[in-house]
């Protein structure tokens, strides 16, 4: 290491190694004590990396210092407070729909402005370890802001190049591509993303399940991850137009996002037909409800006691409407619901488990009023 490399790294002091990994630590400036993470890079395309620092992309870890000494490329980048895809899922359990689509939108924004460089620029490793993600996620769960790291693979896209030199990537997300079957372009990273949904709706590798719930992920799962990249999409803005709550996640209208996300199962999308159906959910269980006739030991009930049964049936078919609707995104909250085959057997079982509670309930209240 010469002089001048050993002088820049000198005010920087080393706290400790980041994801166990002895070329990646934690490391505070001397004079201003601000942390930052610094890298030693062996394998890398330092005009990328010139790049990053000069343009400093949104949603991408700015670059602050890039010393290549030796064969080396020594990083001092912005240290992201978050935590990853795959450290999420761990924790948390696999995404729900609207927050996949909400964290893909994002995905893709950051991905097009790689992509629509003069000399696009390939990531080439999108994987659950390298998307960070900011919030506050043991009181709301809520996802406010997310960060592609990890360029140590990217590299720019050479016209009439027909084979990626160096073959990179991560086992099951990999382009095929990436194995030495053509050169990498952005169909290579549109791959990756494919890959990528697939595990964090489902938790799993594209080789042991590939996800099948809602129509338009799935859908964008399989295309994405054709053998054939001229099969794929042909950018990422083709994925953004697909997903329906791009517009909704948009920073455009904030608070009428926000107001809209209290509305009652049937009534968020704004969809006609979810309109319809909602409508004639909840007035098919207020008829049914209210004018529902109880007999007990003693014969009709009537009064408060009537009433008090006839709101607890209403409450139940609301209750119903609240879980199968994953209103305010509770799915998130529930045990077991993170998983499609299991989802599917507590819509069943969750209401079951309502009916009994709020048939106790009523009892309890019934020998009250005796």
């Amino acid at each position: 290491m010469d002089i001048f490399t050993q002088s820049k790294l000198s005010f920087y002091n080393k706290l400790s190694d980041l994801g166990g990994k002895d070329n990646i630590s934690l490391v505070q400036h001397r004079d201003t004590g601000q942390i930052y993470v610094m890298k030693v890079l062996d394998t890398y395309d330092r005009h990328v990396y010139d790049i990053l620092k000069s343009e400093q992309p949104p949603m991408i870890p700015r670059i602050y210092e890039c010393i290549e000494d030796e064969g080396k490329l020594y990083l001092i980048e912005q240290y992201i407070f978050g935590i990853t895809i795959e450290a999420y899922i761990t924790k948390y359990g696999c995404f729900t729909t609207t927050q996949t689509k909400h964290i893909i939108s994002m995905l893709c924004t950051i991905l097009d402005n790689l992509h629509n460089y003069k000399e696009p620029i390939i990531h080439r490793d999108i994987k659950p370890s390298n998307v960070i993600l900011c919030g506050d996620f043991e009181h709301d769960n809520e996802i406010n802001n997310i960060y592609l790291i990890d360029f140590n693979t990217a590299r720019e896209y050479s016209d009439g190049r027909n084979q990626d030199t160096t073959l990179m990537g991560t086992i099951g997300f990999a382009a095929p591509e990436q194995y030495g079957f053509g050169q990498s372009d952005v169909r290579t990273d549109i791959y990756e993303l494919g890959a990528l949904i697939n595990y964090m709706l489902c938790g799993k590798m594209l080789s042991e399940e590939v996800y099948s719930g809602d129509k338009t992920l799935s859908e964008i799962i399989i295309k994405s991850t054709k053998m054939d990249p001229a099969q794929r999409y042909e950018n990422v803005m083709e994925i953004c137009n697909m997903l329906d709550s791009y517009k909704f996640n948009s920073p455009k209208n904030p608070v009428k996002s926000k107001i809209r996300s209290f509305f009652p199962p049937g009534f968020r999308t704004g969809s006609p037909i979810h309109i319809l159906i909602g409508i004639s959910y909840y007035a098919f269980a207020a008829w049914l409800s209210f004018t529902l006739e109880v007999n007990g030991a003693d014969g009709p009930a009537t009064g408060v006691v009537l009433w008090f049964n006839r709101l607890m049936v209403f409450l139940w078919f609301i209750s119903c409407a609240v879980i199968w609707g994953n209103y305010r995104d509770i799915w998130s909250h529930m045990p077991f619901m993170n998983r499609r085959i299991l989802r599917i057997i507590c819509f069943v079982i969750y209401p079951v488990i309502m009916f009994f509670v709020l048939a106790l309930i009523t009892v309890i209240f019934e020998d009250v009023c005796r």
